[in-house]
């Protein structure tokens, strides 16, 4: 039928890219849309030209827009579907915008870590929190540094998406659909007890954390842990927004005390990421393996933990110096009860 096969049309346009992706490029496009009408507001945004390109260019490039060839490539996909050509000069046009924007503004600055080991022991009423911010960002915060989730990946998260052993002191992620899964494969990382003083549970440790999530939710009522609902929810038992998960992570920045590092920007929806890669680098663990549990198919994590392992290397050089004070030790109290023995 019509109807059917205008389903099945639907249906292949949702999968051309992930919802999160639909609306970036729908964002992407709405401010290209917005800079073009405030320059030229009786003139139509396609097809392109070198003196709209301009326009736009430089006004993100006041904007101190990093992104530039996000916009470039989404303005242009519309400019070709549209039906128009695309030239030899447009090409130039854009290549000469782009190095226009981009000139002198600098490397990236990465969301700042707000302190994993300091979030541990806060008290919640030092957290100042609004109904909008996920329920228990403590507990929220310490588990994904841990898994190393944005913080739109967190929010998207449902409670079938999470299993616990309890037997074995483990938990569960089953990580769904992302921009570098369009296949839907997913994939399932795992999290255990990393405690290692009594009590249990009053350091940073993601087995813990989630069961204290567990057990407060569950004091609201079954239906804030049914599978369906969201695994990390605001006051009202919907999924956070973007905004709202940031402002959770910030206020547990002000409770903290945190202050932003070298090259470090402020506390953002990546600071969990960054979080969870600097602690494990500290602690010895090889980036390979962090690499893995981030999911992350590029060099990116290395940004993350340039620092972290000169952390470690005091720590392991302590260790391997103790190691070998004992060993001389040991070989000097041999040699002497040998000739104390003569």
């Amino acid at each position: 039928t019509i109807e059917g096969r205008m389903q099945m049309l639907a249906r292949f346009d949702e999968d051309t890219h992930t919802l999160p992706g639909h609306g970036v490029r729908s964002a992407q496009l709405a401010t290209w849309e917005k800079v073009h009408h405030r320059w030229h507001p009786d003139e139509p945004v396609l097809p392109l030209t070198w003196e709209k390109i301009r326009a736009v260019a430089a006004h993100l490039k006041e904007a101190g827009y990093r992104s530039w060839s996000n916009y470039a490539s989404r303005i242009k996909e519309e400019h070709v579907v549209a039906g128009y050509p695309w030239t030899l000069l447009l090409e130039t046009c854009f290549r000469k915008a782009k190095r226009s924007v981009l000139r002198g503004i600098g490397p990236t600055k990465q969301s700042a870590p707000v302190g994993i080991t300091a979030v541990a022991g806060l008290d919640p009423d030092d957290i100042m929190e609004t109904p909008a911010m996920p329920v228990n960002i403590k507990d929220i915060y310490i588990m994904i540094s841990f898994f190393m989730l944005r913080e739109i990946e967190a929010a998207a998260l449902l409670w079938r998406h999470v299993s616990v052993v309890e037997e074995t002191e483990t938990v569960t992620l089953n990580l769904s659909i992302s921009k570098v899964d369009f296949t839907a494969v997913g994939c399932r990382r795992s999290w255990g007890c990393v405690c290692v003083r009594v009590p249990r549970g009053e350091e940073p440790c993601p087995y813990h954390a989630f069961l204290s999530h567990r057990a407060q939710l569950a004091t609201r009522g079954s239906t804030w842990v049914s599978p369906d609902a969201p695994l990390f929810p605001d006051s009202f038992g919907e999924h956070p927004t973007k905004a709202s998960f940031v402002a959770g992570f910030r206020s547990l920045a002000a409770a903290a005390g945190t202050r932003p590092g070298r090259n470090q920007g402020e506390v953002g929806g990546h600071s969990p990421r960054v979080e969870g890669a600097q602690y494990l680098a500290a602690l010895g663990l090889e980036l390979a393996v962090i690499q893995l549990m981030a999911r992350h198919s590029s060099a990116t994590i290395m940004t993350y933990v340039r620092e972290a392992p000169l952390i470690a290397i005091t720590g392991l050089t302590k260790a391997k110096a103790a190691a070998r004070a004992d060993h001389d030790a040991s070989v000097v109290q041999s040699w002497s009860d040998s000739h104390v023995r003569r």
